[in-house]
């Protein structure tokens, strides 16, 4: 595998919220312009994940995955200023508009016993090709 990101997300984080915590993880605001998720299902097919939609709807061993963009920790993110991020993200590539998904990382979600509402995401980088830097 590549890179692996995991974040310790509330279970009542959307779809959003998880992206914006890992584009700041990573350094990379290409996580919040590019960044698609989606659930692979069992015949290898993909489905985009809601925006709204909530971790804590993520089965323990569901398979989630990010696409188009990076997960290799940006060298200079202490650089990266807020804004951004926001521009980023105001600039969002919506899944059907004939964005390239070109990494593929995966992701597992599993809630930790000691803390019922924590939910920690595991993301691991799949490289099928290119993708957007930032």
């Amino acid at each position: 595998g590549g890179p692996s990101v995991t974040l310790d997300a509330r279970g009542g984080w959307s779809m959003s919220e998880v992206r914006r915590a890992l584009a700041r993880r990573v350094g990379r605001p290409g996580v919040l312009e590019h960044g698609r998720l989606v659930r692979r299902h069992a015949d290898g097919s993909f489905v985009s994940l809601r925006d709204g939609e909530r971790v804590s709807a993520i089965g323990p061993e569901e398979q989630i995955i990010l696409m188009n963009a990076s997960l290799v920790v940006n060298p200079q993110r202490a650089d990266v200023a807020e804004e951004d991020y926001r521009r980023a993200e105001a600039e969002r590539v919506q899944p059907g508009s004939g964005g390239r998904s070109v990494v593929a990382s995966t992701a597992k979600a599993k809630v930790e016993p000691a803390q019922p509402d924590t939910v920690e995401v595991t993301i691991r980088s799949i490289h099928t090709g290119r993708c957007h830097s930032l």
